[in-house]
């Protein structure tokens, strides 16, 4: 039974966009058997680090890719004279902080259990500088916005890509931690009321001069927020974006890929159009592997934004709107009962007039602890307040 290969499978998995180039063909999926794995390779090689991902398909009608840790992955120049193996870190991400020349061409070269692939050779396409990120309000929607410009020589095809990073609290503050089977003052290390949260792109956005008299992007969307619905612009918010030059051929790839995936809904049925690879199996040139690698320059921005600089009303503050709250006594066997579990944590102390704590202020852990709405305590090394 024929099976298209589930490069939506790719992008739902990704950590970093990966640029590739790319001639289009007429829909011919090959055959492939349901146990054998298909090797996913995502990266980009570019002038200051390279980054790649491998993961494997478990079984073609599985919605699964799983982690290749173990593989050896080198770029190489196309002379032979330059050799680095790429660092391997977990969920199957390689990577090496090499400067490259600009004059040459490099390749990925990727030995797994019982094969070897190799990219084709691929020159590094020099990126112009980012003009400016800016944002504006859209029909009550907050937009990111990238300008730049190239000069004739430049490449007019683009990428871009983006990691946004968001603070946001919880309902309730939590001064003390329940330990032991009493209440300790918490430390600033203990402090849960406040995360960062990090997430990636994983749409495609690119972005073609070539009908324009001047290679000139303004104002190109490439991101929207739905303020409302979202902790994003709850306090401070910041985005990181990436941009990338791309060739005709890889600009024709994405393009493809982005139009597959919005007419047809999902990349679990059939393709228009095949996306095809510039990877292969060195030891058997016949067996499939998914994936494109590119190489260019890349340029990068990052801008903060403020709640207070939003003209946007009904931005969520904290994770929960509302919670109920209860008053335990300061009784050992009443603070074990309500805190042992940890199903609720302590909020506020209750004081006497003479300042003896009476009680504790209870709420549940979804109203107390941050971290449960997938940020970290540990402020980012980049953040500026």
């Amino acid at each position: 039974m024929d099976k298209s290969i589930n490069l939506y499978q790719v992008l739902s998995f990704l950590a970093i966009v990966i640029f590739m180039s790319a001639c289009l063909d007429e829909f011919n999926p090959p055959e492939i058997v349901n146990s054998e794995s298909v090797l996913v390779v995502e990266g980009n090689i570019s002038d200051t680090e390279t980054a790649i991902r491998l993961t494997q398909t478990s079984n073609l009608s599985d919605d699964l890719l799983i982690p290749v840790n173990n593989a050896l992955v080198k770029i190489e120049n196309e002379d032979g004279s330059f050799r680095f193996e790429l660092s391997s870190e977990s969920d199957g991400f390689y990577n090496a902080i090499v400067p490259l020349a600009e004059n040459d061409k490099y390749r990925i070269r990727i030995q797994t259990e019982g094969n070897e692939y190799v990219s084709e050779f691929l020159s590094l396409i020099p990126t112009p500088a980012i003009d400016s990120v800016s944002w504006e309000i859209v029909d009550d929607r907050f937009q990111v916005q990238v300008s730049t410009q190239g000069d004739e020589n430049s490449s007019r095809y683009y990428l871009w890509s983006f990691e946004e990073t968001w603070v946001y609290r919880s309902r309730y503050p939590s001064f003390f931690i329940f330990r032991d089977g009493e209440p300790i003052p918490r430390t600033p290390e203990d402090q849960i009321s406040i995360c960062w949260k990090t997430e990636s792109s994983t749409s495609i956005q690119i972005g073609t001069t070539i009908n324009l008299e001047q290679n000139v992007v303004s104002k190109q969307p490439i991101h929207v927020i739905e303020p409302t619905q979202n902790l994003k612009l709850s306090r401070r918010y910041s985005i990181l974006v990436k941009q990338y030059a791309l060739s005709k051929e890889a600009f024709e790839f994405w393009d493809l890929l982005k139009k597959n995936s919005e007419s047809v809904g999902t990349f679990f049925d059939p393709q228009p159009s095949q996306l095809p690879t510039n990877l292969t199996c060195v030891n058997d040139p016949d067996k499939p592997v998914i994936g494109f690698l590119s190489a260019s320059q890349v340029q990068q921005e990052r801008i903060y934004v403020n709640r207070s600089d939003l003209s946007i009303r009904n931005i969520p503050f904290a994770t929960v709107s509302s919670c109920e709250r209860d008053t335990i006594p300061n009784v050992p066997e009443d603070l074990r009962q309500a805190f042992g579990s940890g199903v609720n944590l302590i909020t506020f102390p209750i004081e006497s007039l003479t300042g003896l704590i009476i009680g504790y202020e209870s709420a549940p852990r979804q109203c107390v602890d941050c971290r449960l709405f997938g940020g970290t305590t540990e402020e980012p090394d980049f953040w500026i307040d």
